[in-house]
């Protein structure tokens, strides 16, 4: 705002005392054409027109950012496309890494089953083995005891064979 207009308005005031309606309403009117005069001024498309080469280069902007808008658009839609297949696949495999999980917890209880049969399978064996290793030990004691009976016997036997012969 110029400040000769700034003055014009200060000196006549809607709400001066002097001025009646009528005075009041034409103040009014004629600020209204000041301020709309001032924001044709500042509006620089109707002060000025446009250079056609700045026009060219403001649609050679737009089409440009617009080029630029849509491939963008796309490489985002591509890349959006691509998480989507990474995190599907990494879906897929964390599934398939729970049922390898299972899969082996389920071996393992197996596993536990199985070595737990075959530790009562071994058991048995183990204590009838030792069973008959203690037979066999007591078999032993007294095969020697007879042995020694036997040896005790013969010796007996030779020494009254001998002495019938002395006789």
């Amino acid at each position: 705002m110029s400040p000769r207009k700034h003055k014009k308005r200060e000196i006549v005031k809607p709400s001066a005392p002097l001025c009646d309606q009528e005075d009041n309403i034409q103040v009014q009117k004629m600020c209204l054409e000041e301020t709309r005069e001032e924001n044709l001024m500042n509006n620089h498309n109707t002060r000025h027109p446009p250079q056609p080469e700045y026009t060219s280069y403001v649609w050679q902007s737009f089409f440009k950012q617009r080029a630029e808008i849509i491939f963008l658009r796309e490489e985002y839609e591509k890349r959006t496309a691509e998480v989507d297949r990474l995190f599907s696949q990494l879906v897929e495999k964390e599934e398939i890494e729970k049922e390898k999980e299972m899969e082996r917890l389920d071996m393992r209880g197996k596993i536990f089953e199985l070595q737990d049969k075959l530790n009562e399978a071994q058991g048995k064996p183990t204590e009838e083995v030792l069973q008959q290793k203690k037979n066999e030990k007591v078999k032993d004691e007294k095969i020697q005891e007879l042995q020694v009976k036997l040896d005790e016997a013969l010796q007996k036997n030779e020494e009254l064979v001998q002495e019938k012969k002395k006789l």
